[in-house]
């Protein structure tokens, strides 16, 4: 990711990228969070979210 990208970038977004991925449901380092996602992604997430849900990792 570009410095100028992530200057674009507010800072609630980079938040909730944190937090995310603090909860393991994603790995903030692949990903934008200016970036479109496809649905394996939101379904990706939505299981680990599950998996945390469960206690399983």
């Amino acid at each position: 990711m570009k410095l100028v990208e992530k200057a674009r970038v507010p800072q609630w977004k980079l938040d909730l990228m944190k937090r995310a991925g603090e909860l393991g449901l994603i790995d903030p380092a692949q990903h934008s969070p200016n970036e479109p996602v496809e649905k394996w992604f939101v379904l990706a997430v939505a299981l680990n979210l599950n998996n945390l849900i469960e206690g399983r990792k």
